[in-house]
């Protein structure tokens, strides 16, 4: 009887703790990422890619 409730204890443990953390954390990255899409990151990119042009253009003209 002991094994079968340590069995009783993982199996509800594991299946109640484990699932509801596969069923959220795979849902909340791409949410996410439709909430944050990637144009985001794309368009600090080129604003940080067109600053040191702008101080290059800076520097030139002065």
């Amino acid at each position: 009887m002991p094994p079968d409730n340590a069995k009783d204890d993982l199996l509800s443990s594991g299946f109640r703790f484990a699932r509801p953390s596969l069923t959220y954390l795979p849902t909340k990255p791409p949410l996410d990422a439709v909430r944050k899409p990637l144009w985001v990151p794309s368009s600090r990119t080129r604003a940080r890619a067109r600053d040191p042009l702008k101080l290059e253009d800076i520097r030139a003209r002065c």
